[in-house]
């Protein structure tokens, strides 16, 4: 991006955590520009965006006029005529770059490197930029012969000194793949130009061929897990479809975007300008104080929608219930979108004169997944349920308890495109205000939009609350921010288990008295004509926002025991349930403590077993 003169022993550990995983960054950044145009910014581009990477010597730039940060170019690799310290610099110039027409610098040089911190860095520092733009990084392959390891060495090294000389400036960097791993700890940023739209040698708009962007696509991936990777594509101003069009699917990628013109002189496409970030504001109302009922990670809930949000740019805050009784009372228009499927008791109290009733009826928007709506009002360390209270807000009934198996709609499938057949065990009645089905089956709704006052609210239910968050967040990113998105996952959660015990019509009065322990019943007794039992069981845990469920066996090889805990992997599957093992060895094989004693029976057979347990699908873990 030249600047152009002219511009294994014991393993029970319950709850098993995996976070969503989301991209840590320095700092968080959605909207960035390159603007090297020697013209005034716009004060609502100052106001909007998060960095803006400028000519330093733009005498219209005044650093601190706005919300945006403004990071200063500088050229490391190529020396510039146009530059007022050309002639203190010029003597480490070891070639010459016809394209752009500058020189080519001789980065190996110290003298050089010191130059560039304490003179033109310094300067920049001095006029109150906030950080540096380090460009022409891989100019030196355009004189290197045999020698790259000594440039790119020298690079790393004037990257480092220049992050420990200013601690406080961010660093971005241009195409620095060969630095990278030496430099990933003091920088804040990578740039990368040409994903899908670029320019040919004669500065022509052309598309990147697949094969090109996979390449890069690889080493971009692995980048972006340090810091933001800023992809800057060309795109001719006079296409806006085709620019909106790359710049969602830079989006899709995780990466920020900006589309350019070919000579970065004009205020380009990104979620600000584009306009992606003027939807609704979305509130997310999370508090562990008031509890959650069916929905058993709140906390990761939130953790996976502030991270879908930063991504696209979406308007949005995380209350507790103070903060959110005060958004309500002042009647902001807004969504709400709660984790808990229990609201506290500040705004919520079971009466038609609540605090949140009044909000909606007057024109709020809740987006809802999980339990009953308003079934449970939440006080601190405890939850409460009266009879009828969840027909309060709406007047009547409009929920069945009664499961039924939806299937989707057109407009379910135009702003839900994950969404899926499924069971729905709450779905919505109340067909004359009914306001859209997104899934539907001969009078029952789910998940759907009802009417209530002046108000709207939306059912997200699901087979599973992470699958409810999950298609909560496409509808809001498509129905109220017009993205037109299908999210690539759904929330990776922790873990919650139970211990699950065979039914007691299983394991009959014979097998308890004689065994005392129904685990023994797994290898005594064919588990095959207790199928229905067992999986309505797994129907309820499931339900119940379970993931796993851990089982408590013997250690044995006999085939009967072995199709039991086939069957076994079976019904959980089915149920989308995992499972993890606690094996007992007992003395069927020799002392059970010689069970870690390599050579040993017991060892020997626990080994075995092990080994057909890793081999079914739903196992998540075994423990001795």
């Amino acid at each position: 991006m030249k600047l152009a003169p002219l511009l294994l022993s014991l393993l029970i550990a319950v709850p098993i955590f995996s976070s969503y995983p989301f991209m840590e960054a320095k700092e968080k950044v959605s909207c960035v520009l390159v603007y090297y145009n020697q013209k005034p910014i716009p004060p609502e581009i100052l106001r909007t965006h998060d960095w803006i990477i400028v000519d330093p010597d733009n005498p219209y730039v005044k650093p601190g006029s706005g919300k945006a940060k403004l990071i200063a170019y500088i050229s490391v690799g190529e020396i510039e005529e146009y530059r007022s310290y050309f002639d203190e610099i010029k003597k480490y110039a070891i070639g010459y770059n016809p394209v752009w027409g500058s020189y080519v610098a001789d980065v190996r040089n110290p003298e050089y490197r010191n130059f560039l911190i304490e003179r033109v860095a310094k300067s920049i520092v001095e006029r109150g930029f906030d950080g540096f733009f380090l460009d022409t990084l891989d100019s030196y392959k355009l004189v290197a012969d045999g020698n790259e390891r000594s440039f790119v060495d020298a690079l790393a090294d004037f990257v480092i000194k220049l992050k420990q000389k200013y601690p406080d400036k961010l660093i971005v960097i241009n195409r620095g793949f060969e630095i990278f791993d030496s430099v990933k700890d003091y920088i804040d940023g990578f740039l990368f130009e040409d994903l899908f739209w670029g320019l040919d040698e004669n500065l022509n708009y052309v598309p990147v061929s697949d094969e090109e962007r996979a390449y890069y696509l690889e080493k971009l991936k692995h980048i972006s897990e340090k810091v933001p990777v800023i992809v800057v594509d060309y795109v001719d101003p006079k296409d806006v479809e085709k620019r909106i069009k790359v710049m969602k699917a830079i989006i899709e990628l995780g990466f920020v975007p900006y589309i350019a013109d070919k000579e970065l002189s004009e205020i380009g496409v990104n979620p600000c300008t584009a306009g992606i970030s003027r939807g609704p504001e979305v509130i997310i109302y999370f508090d562990p104080r008031y509890g959650s009922n069916w929905i058993r990670n709140p906390e990761e809930y939130k953790e996976y929608l502030s991270s879908v949000f930063d991504k696209y740019n979406v308007n949005y805050r995380i209350v507790d219930a103070d903060s959110l009784a005060n958004i309500l009372s002042a009647g902001e228009r807004a969504i709400l979108v709660p984790t808990s499927d229990v609201l506290p008791d500040k705004v919520w109290d079971g009466t038609e004169s609540s605090l949140i009733v009044r909000w909606l009826r007057g024109g709020g928007t809740i987006v809802w997944t999980g339990d009953w709506e308003f079934y449970y009002i939440g006080h601190e360390g405890w939850i409460e349920h009266r009879d009828g209270i969840e027909e309060v807000p709406f007047g009547r009934k409009v929920t069945s308890d009664k499961a039924v198996q939806v299937r989707v709609t057109e407009i379910g499938r135009k702003y839900i495109p994950s969404l899926k057949e499924f069971e729905s065990m709450r779905p919505f009645i109340a067909r004359e205000i009914l306001l859209e089905a997104y899934a539907s089956s001969d009078g029952a709704f789910d998940p759907a939009a009802i009417k209530v006052g002046e108000g709207t609210f939306i059912k997200v239910a699901s087979s599973t609350d992470s699958l409810g968050f999950l298609y909560a967040a496409e509808l809001i990113l498509n129905k109220f921010y017009g993205l037109g998105v299908k999210l690539s996952s759904e929330p990776r959660v922790s873990f919650c288990g139970i211990v699950y015990i065979l039914p007691s019509k299983a394991s009959s009065p014979k097998w308890q008295r004689e065994y005392g322990d129904r685990i023994y019943f797994y290898v005594e007794e064919s588990l095959s004509k207790y199928k229905g039992l067992i999986d309505e069981d797994l129907k309820v845990i499931s339900s119940a926002g379970y993931n796993f469920i851990i089982l408590v066996i013997p250690l044995d090889d006999e085939p009967t025991f072995l199709r039991n805990l086939e069957l076994m992997d079976e019904l959980a599957r089915e149920r989308g349930l995992g499972i993890l093992y606690a094996i007992f060895p007992k003395e069927k094989y020799g002392r059970e403590w010689d069970y870690l004693s390599k050579g040993s029976s017991v060892n020997s057979a626990l080994l075995k077993l092990m080994n057909f347990l890793s081999n079914l699908k739903s196992t998540q873990g075994i423990a001795v």
